[in-house]
C-alpha cells in the first residue's frame, strides 16, 4: 500500500462515487483529506465512512465558484497546516443532444468538469510548490471516444487532459507532478441511475459488462488506488500522464 503519512489532500466530489472512493483510499494509506463537495451530507457520510483515526474535515460547495474554491484550499491549510496532494474529481454530466443542450447546461458542464480544475489548482499549487506535491485531475474515457448525447460532456473532459498538460509542464520546476485519470464504466450512484432509466435494466448491465474485457465493471477502490499510487513515492517521475482505467474497453475493437 501507498505510504501517504503526514501529507494532507483535498479531494472534490468527495460525496459520493469515485470521490468518495478516492478519499477512503488516501486516508487508508495515512494521508489527512478534506473532502469537498456540494452536498454536505453526502461529504459527511464520507468522513464517518474513512478508516478509524483518520484525520479529514468537510467543506461543502460549489468548487467552480473562484470563491468556494479558494476557500477549500484555505481551508485545508488552517485544518491541516499543509498541502501535498489536490484530487480535482468534482462532475457533473448532461445527456442531450448538443442541438437540444442549452446554454446553462454548457456551462455548468464546463464550470464544474473544467473550471473547477483551473480554480482549485490555481489556489493549491503555491501550498503545493513549498514541499512538493501531486495533483491528479480525473477526466474520462469520454475525452477520447464518445456516444450520441454526450458531445458537451466529452469537451469538457477532453479540456481536463490538455490543461493536466500544461500544468505539468508549468509546475515540474516547482517539484509538482500532475496527471490526469480517466475511468471507463465504474459502479457508482449516477451509473446507477442511468441503468435504472431504460426498461431492462438488468440486460443494460449485462450490456455494460460484455463490453469489459476484464469480464467486470470497475469500482471507486479500483480509481482510489491508482490516484493514490499516483500521489504517491512511488510515482516521482510520472507527470503530464494520463493512465486510463476503464478495464480493456477503449482496447475493444468492436464494442
Amino acid at each position: 500500500m501507498t505510504d501517504l503519512r503526514g501529507r494532507a489532500a483535498v479531494v472534490t466530489g468527495a460525496g459520493s462515487g469515485i470521490g468518495r472512493g478516492i478519499a477512503i483510499c488516501l486516508a487508508e494509506c495515512g494521508a489527512a483529506v478534506l473532502l469537498a463537495d456540494i452536498n454536505d451530507e453526502g461529504a459527511r457520510e464520507t468522513r464517518r465512512l474513512l478508516s478509524n483515526g483518520s484525520v479529514s474535515a468537510v467543506v461543502a460547495g460549489d468548487v467552480s465558484s473562484d470563491a468556494v474554491a479558494r476557500g477549500v484550499i484555505e481551508a485545508a491549510l488552517t485544518a491541516f497546516e499543509r498541502l501535498d496532494i489536490l484530487v480535482n474529481n468534482a462532475g457533473t454530466q448532461v445527456v442531450k443532444p448538443s442541438t437540444e443542450l442549452d446554454i446553462a447546461e454548457w456551462e455548468l458542464m464546463m464550470g464544474v468538469n473544467l473550471r473547477a480544475v483551473y480554480l482549485c489548482s490555481k489556489y493549491a499549487i503555491p501550498y503545493l510548490a513549498r514541499q512538493g506535491g501531486a495533483i491528479v485531475n480525473i477526466a474520462s474515457v469520454h475525452a477520447h471516444a464518445t456516444l450520441a448525447d454526450y458531445a458537451g460532456y466529452a469537451a469538457s473532459k477532453s479540456g481536463i487532459l490538455g490543461l493536466s498538460r500544461g500544468l505539468a509542464v508549468q509546475c515540474g520546476p516547482l517539484g509538482i507532478r500532475v496527471n490526469a485519470v480517466s475511468p471507463g464504466t465504474i459502479e457508482t450512484p449516477l451509473l446507477q441511475r442511468y441503468i435504472d432509466g431504460f426498461a431492462d435494466p438488468a440486460g443494460m448491465r449485462g450490456q455494460m459488462i460484455s463490453r469489459q474485457p476484464i469480464g467486470r465493471l470497475g469500482t471507486p477502490r479500483d480509481i482510489g488506488s491508482l490516484v493514490a499510487f499516483l500521489a504517491g513515492g512511488d510515482a516521482t517521475f510520472i507527470s503530464g500522464a494520463e493512465i486510463v482505467a476503464d478495464g480493456g474497453m477503449m482496447a475493444n475493437l468492436f464494442r
